[in-house]
């Protein structure tokens, strides 16, 4: 419209001037014209330059500079508070697949992992997660950075949004653990493990890896890939948790010959599913979040994959579980499509901004038969492991860490998207390197504290506790469930009388 407007301004002046000339001056026609072409090509410079302005100039303002930051930060704190939905998730879950006499027990692992873990991680966890790497790239040295808000970070540096966003993965990792070991463990024991874990383990594997200085981002030629966390949380809670099986021991009469197994079973399955479909819902913000920014078209494409194969994901990996167990078992599961889910949406996490929709399905697809095969192998151990923490977070974090360069958006071989200097062959390696890292520093640091807690008699509950449950034995309130206001007592009395011995012989 401006050059427009420009150039009507200057015909009009021309016509006007070729009209109605001007007596008093000697200017001829011909030099008016070219006086007024110049003018034109002045002009048409100067709006040229004023078109490409705004481009430097957005650059540089403040205003939108702060609204891109804003928006990020909204972002992060949206995704964030969705990931920390899924400790509700998680607590659910626990609940649904413990016995009614330690529900109260594994809630409180639930509630005492993020309370902890929380501080722990203002304490200490974030500084050596994301602080400048120290002794090559293994532990940062930030310790106290923003944690009392005294410092503003400036381009580039962290930021409460990344504090808050990290944190809620902290606490992910974390709660996985209490799966392997439940329904055995003292609680005050566990609580010094994710004491441990949140300040330390965890933090240190995000040191390796995420933090952009460790020594997996830039020994290679290529960085290890992980964009939501396969291998860095999943697989990293999922060593924990076997790690802690392996030394905790089964449950009293677990895998016993002459004991009824089917005392093992979940006590409430529509906890299951209740806590499997909230775990869903929180994990878009864990992957579609993984972006770590929402103000440019590039960032909100690759949101919405993650989010559309997340959603793939966890459907592809339920249908096929669910196939699989009814194949073998000739009856439905639903603890098991509930566990399938979960081991697709976990296969997914690594690469689900980097594989196409097609591509999900198919690594769910294999994820499912992966943990199915790591469920049957753990129990064929003879290693008990309640909620199939390592075969879901585990294995399927193992395959998922492995399945993002295979899938890399359907591309070949000879370029890996995330780093076009390398081949995807070379990834795989650097992949499966990263892999070994996890498993031996997560399982070393977990076996010496396990183990510490094991040797000094402090890691198991006693026996006898064990057999009546904990909640009765260690909790205030003795019971999870209180139906219609009676006493465990009174219950028992009424259930006696079911079998008729109690009901009047003339009863109508």
């Amino acid at each position: 419209m401006v050059v427009l407007y420009m150039k009507v301004v200057i015909l009009a002046s021309f016509i006007a001037a070729s009209v109605l000339p001007d007596a008093s001056t000697e200017i001829t026609m011909n030099q008016r014209i070219l006086e007024l072409e110049a003018k034109t090509a002045k002009l048409e410079r100067l709006l040229e330059s004023y078109g490409s302005a705004p481009h430097r100039a957005l650059a540089d303002d403040p205003t939108v500079a702060g609204l891109a930051d804003a928006t990020d930060t909204i972002w992060l704190i949206i995704c964030g508070a969705l990931v920390m939905l899924m400790q509700f998730g998680f607590a659910a879950l626990e609940a649904g697949s413990v016995r009614a006499g330690n529900v109260q027990n594994i809630l409180l692992k639930n509630l005492l992992d993020v309370s902890v873990g929380t501080l722990c991680w203002w304490a200490l966890g974030f500084g050596i997660a994301y602080g400048v790497g120290k002794a090559h790239g293994f532990f940062g040295n930030a310790l106290y950075e923003y944690k009392d808000g005294s410092s503003t970070p400036s381009a580039g540096e962290y930021a409460f949004k990344d504090w808050f966003f990290q944190w809620a993965f902290c606490a992910t990792a974390a709660t996985i653990v209490s799966g392997g070991v439940a329904e055995r463990v003292r609680s005050s024991s566990y609580f010094v493990y994710s004491a441990m874990m949140s300040a330390f383990i965890y933090p240190a594997v995000v040191q390796f890896t995420w933090s952009g200085d460790g020594w997996l981002s830039t020994t290679f030629d290529s960085a290890y890939y992980d964009f939501a966390g396969s291998g860095i949380v999943h697989l990293t809670g999922g060593v924990g948790a076997l790690t802690g099986a392996l030394i905790l021991g089964p449950r009293h009469g677990r895998f016993k010959v002459d004991y009824d197994q089917s005392e093992f079973d979940p006590h409430s399955v529509p906890l299951i599913v209740l806590g499997t479909f909230v775990l869903w819902f929180g994990w878009f913000g864990f992957n579609a979040g993984s972006t770590l920014s929402m103000h440019s078209s590039e960032s909100a494409w690759l949101g919405s994959l993650a989010a559309v194969n997340t959603a793939l994901a966890a459907a592809a990996g339920g249908f096929v579980t669910f196939l699989i167990r009814f194949l073998f078992v000739k009856k439905y599961d639903v603890v098991g499509v509930c566990n399938g889910m979960l081991a697709g949406l976990v296969s997914i996490t690594a690469g689900c901004a980097n594989v196409v929709p097609g591509s999900a399905i198919a690594i769910a697809t294999i994820g499912a038969v992966v943990y199915q095969f790591a469920s049957w192998s753990i129990q064929k151990l003879k290693i008990d492991d309640p909620l199939d923490a390592f075969a879901v977070h585990g294995a399927c974090g193992i395959w998922g860490v492995l399945a993002a360069p295979l899938w890399d958006y359907e591309q070949g071989f000879d370029v890996f998207s995330a780093s076009p200097n390398v081949s995807v062959g070379y990834q795989f390696g650097i992949q499966l390197l990263g892999v070994v890292v996890i498993v031996a520093f997560v399982g070393a640091s977990s076996a010496v504290i396990f183990g510490f807690m094991r040797l000094f008699k402090i890691f198991r509950v006693k026996e006898h506790h064990e057999v009546a449950g904990v909640d009765v034995s260690k909790h205030y309130h003795s019971q999870a469930y209180r139906l219609s206001g009676r006493s465990k007592e009174s219950m028992v009395t009424a259930g006696s009388a079911l079998d008729g011995s109690d009901l009047p012989s003339d009863s109508c």
